[in-house]
């Protein structure tokens, strides 16, 4: 008889001549042998894997389409005058704007508050506008470097 054909007869015929054996995960020594064995060589990955720049803001090109993100950087680009973010939100909504172009705008609006709280800065009101509230924030038109 090969040992193949042998295993499953022992197999069963083992239990009521030995007793039962516990399972080697629940011997003591094996598990002590096996979490002190030495560490496998891991292979390199093929594929690159980078970290994402968590310092970076701009509006995410996965989420926005490039024309929304245009119409957001026109209207920011195109103030004049002080503004708060809830007339802007308004605009854009009476204008008759799709809900992406209103969230690109409030989240651009949030991130230039946070790189440069000189040219965005908080009015000390709250807003409800196009689905947003909170704070309302006073974006003010980009002023360009003076030469000298």
């Amino acid at each position: 008889m090969s040992a193949a054909d042998a295993l499953p007869v022992v197999e069963a015929v083992q239990p009521m001549l030995y007793g039962a054996h516990p399972p080697a995960v629940l011997s003591l020594r094996m598990l002590v042998d096996w979490q002190l064995r030495k560490r496998r060589e891991t292979a390199p990955s093929p594929s690159e894997v980078t970290d994402p720049d968590l310092a970076e803001r701009a509006l995410d090109p996965t989420r926005f389409p490039e024309d929304v993100r245009a119409v957001v950087r026109e209207l920011i680009a195109g103030l004049a005058a002080p503004c708060t973010l809830s007339e802007l939100l308004e605009t854009l909504r009476t204008q008759g704007a799709s809900p992406e172009t209103i969230d690109a705008l409030a989240l651009t609006a949030g991130e230039a508050f946070a790189e440069q709280p000189t040219s965005v800065e908080r009015s000390g009101a709250r807003f409800e506008a196009g689905g947003w509230f909170g704070d309302d924030l006073v974006i003010s038109p980009a002023v360009a470097p003076e030469a000298g």
